[in-house]
Parts: structure tokens; sequence; C-alpha cells
């Protein structure tokens, strides 16, 4: 799992003492998965207990399945992120379901959705036990992608997986059709409500109230069972001693849930300390808190007493809620966090920004970099966000999120970007990754136009981000040559970008910029036919890539040297690299990574060249299952033309040695229908790779290489 990940969002949350027990709740939900229902919707406003009851659900029941839990928030709105964290929940389960999916995700370019969720539907289809998987806090979620792509999840579920969804509203999924189908389990308002038995055993036994049965019915009556209303009008009465003023209280607790938060607000926050109270305001405007993080929101430093003080909140059931075993992160009831958000812009409103800005920094020390970036879109200071993206626009760009960089540049205008180099060489990698390089010039003459102005004593101190600038500017103006057919110069602009790789002890670094730099020297040797040097400055940065991990870069660099080898007529020396190449994914674990699809299908246009059409179908179905999950014109062209080697290979006719089972018979009937894969699949219940296994026999025993020629042949043999 990533260490940029959140490890909390993932965590289920604690069950809390004293918990008021739920049978008939929990029998609802069991009911749910002994029926094989898909989803289970628990839907109801703030305050109701949907994540305590599901909590107490998967940890309490005997022999429950393995359970994922990811908590939602405004962030994973992203499409990417989304799925990133979807993947990491489940790889709580299985540690290496999903990687290719995620891989898919941080490579260059469009991702096609529906073939890496695929995919990631296959390996769960192979989970040997059930598996719940519950998203806490859903209402957050506003994107059409994510609702699609949970779409397109819940209509091809394995059966070995079942979905929890819990927010404060109806999610946008085809939830109409789940129910007419009987596929759906729902828990309402109406069913969450405390029933006046429940409402008695939570005021009593937990809360600790010696309130009357009149008065427990009084409130339940009230608050409608509403089990937040309950939890704040008792703290609200903790300070009265006489039964006539709880009664009194009780019966004057009344109106809207809005009167009722304005008044309980009052009456919460007036019974506290003013530390306590001015603690409670000034980090509510975080989602989750720790004692160092709320140290530095309050006093921009830390070392001081907020881990105290969370724990206290903590003993007192103070509308918090620990997010780990060790009770180091909390967070805010929802609906309590709304109340002291409320009070925070009536009465200290001038704060806000300040706080917001404290967080972001803190939130970028520790490497929080999405969490730094939102902290300062809120408290809307533009320079903040300006120097986060300075630091870190390279890691942006390698987590696949360049469409993102780009929105959060754009939001920062022109006037800022043009006078940051870093900002402007950003928007320079942005181009690359778009092919849009001509668009790349106007930010060069802007990055030394600034340069140009700084002084030489300046330029001995500058930082890091600035350092390595000069280098990035010649591998940019290499670009531009390669694309002009300028090879020479191209040659010239990157090899004085590598000697301009600044002296640092970060390793990283100088291994990106001379990455980058020769990759583009390769390229010009190889367009000047200078292929042995091409050849060696590709092989010196492989073994950088494939150190670093770079699974998209490795294996680019080898399609380049493979290229190059063909040029030179030295077909061997082809197939003994995308062999070796092959034999390391398999050692590094990286077969399901889309971009290893490349090298088998460069190994597949070998074999079929030296006529090996078995191999070469193999590598062919392998490579092609892989790359159709990186959506561009080359992955088309490499896949088709191995294809169309196949087709010019002349097969004498094969008599059929081996009979069609039933179930491969009932394929090729669908094939013969016009059925694609995937509606095969749909059809018959089976994988996606399970078909194409099919697929392969068939054509195997029918000694065929297409669908065309085996409906052909399966006719003359009569079997259709």
């Amino acid at each position: 799992m990533p260490e940029t990940l959140l490890r909390t969002k993932l965590y289920i949350p604690p069950l809390r003492p004293n918990l008021v027990p739920r049978p008939r709740l929990i029998h609802q939900l069991n009911h749910g998965l002994e029926q094989g229902h898909k989803l289970t919707l628990v839907s109801a406003p703030a305050g109701f207990g949907k994540s305590t009851l599901l909590s107490d659900w998967v940890q309490v029941a005997d022999q429950r399945p393995r359970v994922a839990w990811l908590s939602l928030d405004e962030a994973d709105n992203d499409l990417a992120r989304f799925l990133t964290y979807f993947v990491a929940s489940l790889q709580t389960i299985e540690s290496e379901v999903g990687l290719g999916l995620v891989a898919a995700l941080q490579a260059p370019g469009p991702v096609n959705v529906e073939a890496v969720l695929t995919t990631l539907l296959n390996e769960i289809a192979e989970f040997p036990d059930e598996v719940i998987l519950i998203l806490d806090d859903y209402h957050v979620i506003e994107s059409m992608p994510v609702d699609q792509a949970l779409t397109f999840l819940l209509d091809h579920l394995p059966p070995q997986m079942h979905l929890v969804i819990a927010g404060r509203i109806d999610p946008s999924l085809p939830l109409p059709r789940l129910r007419a189908r009987g596929r759906m389990t729902e828990i309402r308002v109406d069913d969450l409500r405390f029933t006046p038995g429940e409402a008695t055993a939570f005021l009593q036994q937990v809360l600790g109230l010696a309130l009357s049965t009149q008065d427990i019915k009084a409130l339940e009556i009230r608050t409608e069972g509403w089990i937040a209303g309950l939890q704040l009008a008792a703290i609200s009465m903790r300070g009265l001693k006489q039964n006539s003023e709880i009664t009194n209280f009780i019966n004057s607790f009344t109106g809207s849930n809005r009167y009722i938060q304005d008044y309980l607000a009052d009456e919460v926050l007036q019974q506290q300390s003013k530390v306590t109270k001015d603690f409670l305001l000034q980090t509510s405007i975080l989602k989750r808190l720790c004692g160092p993080l709320c140290d530095a929101v309050r006093f921009g430093s830390s070392k001081h007493n907020s881990q105290a003080i969370l724990e206290g909140l903590d003993s007192a059931n103070l509308f918090i809620m620990p997010l780990d075993d060790e009770r180091r992160w909390y967070r805010y009831h929802h609906l309590f966090a709304d109340l002291l958000t409320y009070r925070l812009n009536r009465s200290f409103a001038k704060q806000i920004p300040v706080l917001h800005r404290r967080a972001s920094l803190w939130y970028e020390n520790e490497g929080h970099l999405d969490d730094a970036i939102r902290h300062a879109q809120t408290a809307a200071d533009a320079n903040r966000l300006a120097d986060i993206l300075e630091e870190h626009w390279q890691d942006i760009i390698h987590r696949g999120e360049a469409n993102w960089l780009r929105q959060l540049l754009d939001s920062l205008g022109p006037e800022c970007t043009r006078k940051s180099p870093p900002l402007s060489m950003a928007y320079c990698w942005i181009h690359v990754l778009t092919s849009d390089i001509e668009a790349i010039s106007g930010h060069i003459k802007d990055i030394e136009a600034v340069l140009a102005k700084t002084k030489e004593t300046e330029a001995v101190q500058q930082p890091m981000k600035l350092a390595v600038i000069p280098s990035l500017i010649e591998t940019m103006k290499a670009t531009i040559s390669l694309e002009n057919k300028k090879a020479q110069k191209a040659k010239e602009h990157a090899q004085r970008a590598i000697t301009l790789i600044p002296d640092t002890s970060n390793p990283a670094i100088r291994m990106l910029l001379h990455g980058a730099a020769g990759f583009r020297l390769a390229l010009a040797h190889r367009a000047l036919g200078e292929y042995a040097q091409a050849i060696a400055v590709l092989q010196e940065g492989l073994e950088m890539l494939r150190s670093s991990e770079n699974y998209f870069g490795a294996a680019m660099t080898v399609v380049q040297i493979v290229a190059i080898y063909r040029e030179m007529g030295k077909r061997e020396e082809v197939t003994r690299l995308c062999e070796d190449t092959l034999d390391y994914i398999k050692e590094h674990h990286w077969q399901k990574m889309p971009s290893s699809g490349f090298v088998y299908l460069l190994l597949a246009g070998q074999q079929a060249d030296a006529g090996d059409i078995a191999e070469a179908g193999k590598n062919l179905e392998i490579g092609r299952g892989l790359v159709e999950k990186i959506e561009s014109p080359y992955t088309v062209s490499l896949v088709n033309g191995v294809e169309e080697k196949l087709d010019h290979i002349t097969l004498p006719p094969q008599p059929l040695i081996e009979p069609l089972s039933p179930r491969e018979l009932e394929v090729l009937q669908l094939i013969a229908q016009g059925l694609s894969n995937r509606e095969i699949s749909e059809r018959l219940f089976l994988a996606l790779d399970t078909v194409k296994g099919h697929n392969r026999n068939i054509y195997g025993k029918l000694g065929v290489r297409r669908r065309t020629e085996a409906i052909v042949r399966a006719r003359e043999l009569g079997l259709l």
C-alpha cells in the first residue's frame, strides 16, 4: 500500500463500551448476506448511528466474512483517488489485489476504466472466501465518474463480494433496478430510530442518566428516536440537578432539527471550560484530529496539551470518535463538527484562514500532500498553494494526476505561474504528457526571463526546486528539437541537461533528471543512426528505472531498445532482451502491471516472425489483456501488428483431434452470434479471462487463429 495513502480511512471504527444491542438490525444485515444480495444500503440523516451499527455488525458476528472498510471524504470525488483507496481497502484483506489497476492509474494518458475494473473484478472472483466492503460516508461523493465506476462494479460483482454503502442521502446508483430484482438490502431512518426500549438503555446504561420512565418516553417522542439528538440532550442535562428542571427541559425540547441544533450548540459549548471551548472551535476545521496537528493549528507549533484534551474529550464521550486502536487519531461526530463550524464562522471568522494555513503547513511537513492542498484552498491562500506546488509538482505528475495538477495551476492564474520557474516547468511536463509539444516554448521563455533576473549570489543559495530547473530546461528543449526532427540539436540539449544536473545528496532527484535527459539523448542518437550509443544510454537508464520501480518508464525503454535492434536487423537480441525482461518482471512480480504488456507483445511479434504460432498467440493474448488498460494509438498499433503477422502465416488444415467440451460448444455458439468476449462473460456468468481461455482452447482444437476462421471451420464440421 502506498505510503501517501491515509491509513486511518481504512480502519474499522472501534466499538464503544456499553453499546446498545440492536439485534433486529443485525438480523436484517445478516439476512441480506444469506439471500446473496449484492448491496446493502444504510441511508439516514446525520446522527442515526449508521457507522456504529456497521462497526458492531462486522466485529461481533460469529464466523463473519472478511471485512474491508473505507471512510470517504470530499477528495475522493476524484476518480483516480477513489479507485486507489478502493483497492487499498481490499488490500487490507488480499495484499496483491488491484496492483495493475493502481499502476494503470499512475501511468500517463487516459485510462480505460471499464478494462481496469474488469481485471479487478476477475481478481476478486478468485478470492477463496466471502468478502464485505463497506463504503462509509458515501454522501460526500458528487462525482458522476465515481458513480459510474461503482455502478459497473455493482453490475458485475462476483458472488464472493458484498458491498455496503452508508451515507446521509441515497447515492446516484441504479437502486430501483437492484430493488426490483430483489438484490438489495435497505436500512433507512425508520429502521435506525431508537425504539423506546433502546432509548431507555441508551440514556440510563450508556449515558448514566437517572431519568424517570415518563421523562425518557417524552424525550424519545420529541427526538423521534434520533440518536444524536438524545445524546446532545443528555449532555445538556448533565448540569441539571432537580427532577423538575429535567422535566421542564424535556418539555421545552421541541422544534425542527435546525432549531434543536442551534439550541444545543449553545448549551453544550457553554458547559465547557474556555480552554476546551476554544479547542473545539479551533479544531473544527479538521476532518481528522491528532495531538500534534491540533497543536499546530491552535498555536502554530507542537508540544502543547492537545493530546491530553483529545483523550479527555474521548473519556467524556463528547462526540469524538477514535480512528485507530492506539487512540492517536480521532474525528468529531459529523453533526457535532457541523455545529462547531457554524459557531466558529459566526464568532471567529477572521481566524479561519489562519487555522487552515497552519493545518496546511503541518500536513505538508508530514507528507500528506492532498490535505495540505485542501487546507490551502479552503484558506483561499494562493501563495500557500503555490509554495506547495513548487515543491511537490513532480510528485503529483508521478501519481498520474496531471489533469488535477493542471486544474491547480490554472486556479493560481498566469500572473502567479509565469513568475515561478517550477510552476512553469510543471506546465511543460503536462504538455509533454498530453503531446502538446508546441505549447512548451512559451513556458520556457517565461522561465528563462525569471532566471535572467536572478543575481549570481542568489543562485548559489537557491533551493533545490530552482536548482533542478536549468537541467529540465535543456531536457524540454531536446523534446522540442526531437518534435521538429532536429536530432543533432536535440542531442546537444540532452547532453547539456545531463551536465547541469545539480550535485545533491538525494539520489532520487539525480535519477529523475538523468532519466528524463538520457531518454531524449537516446532518441536523438537513434534518429542520427548512432545505434550503439543509443542502446548504451537506454540500457543505463533501464537499470535506473528498474531500481526506482518506474514500471512504465522501464517498459518504454525496452520498447525503444527493441525498435533500435530491429532497425539494425538484430532479431536474436530482440528475443533475448524480451525474454530477459519477462524473467525480471516475473521475479519482481510486475506481471499485472499494464506496461508489462508491451514486452509480451514485442516477444509475440518476434515469435510470429519465427513461425512459432502457439507461443506468439499465447503472448499476444497476455499482452493484449494488459495493454488494453492503456488507451493510446501505440498500444493499438502494437496489437494490430502482431495480429497481422499471425494472419499471414498459412496453416495446413487440421482434423478435429479432440472434441469440444459442452461449455466450449456453448461459447462457440455465442461467438457465431457475434457476441463480444465481455458479452459472453455476462451471458454465461464467467470471468472475462475464463472466456478468453475457452477461446484459445476452441481455436486450438479447430486449428484456427481468429473468430471468423473458427466459425467457418465449425460449420464445415457441422458443429453449428
